[in-house]
């Protein structure tokens, strides 16, 4: 958790933490909290799918941050 902090404060972009930890929060609660296995089902499902976002976010910001760096590197870039 703590790269996810400094990659947020680096990109200086909140959307991804918020979301990986909403994701983090359904997946425990998912699978501490909830009784019925349809319920634990679906919150988990939920999370998973908020935590894959995030991962897929991020990841995004940080090829557009590195490509930019690149071509800036080659003189291509403004």
């Amino acid at each position: 958790m703590s790269s996810s902090f400094q990659g947020t404060a680096y990109r200086k972009q909140r959307w991804p933490m918020v979301v990986a930890a909403t994701g983090l929060v359904l997946l425990g609660t998912g699978a501490f909290a909830v009784d019925a296995e349809a319920v634990e089902r679906m919150v988990s499902t939920i999370g998973a799918i908020l935590l894959a976002v995030a991962h897929v976010g991020n990841w995004r910001a940080v090829s557009q941050r590195v490509g930019r760096r690149i071509a800036g590197a080659a003189g291509c870039g403004a």
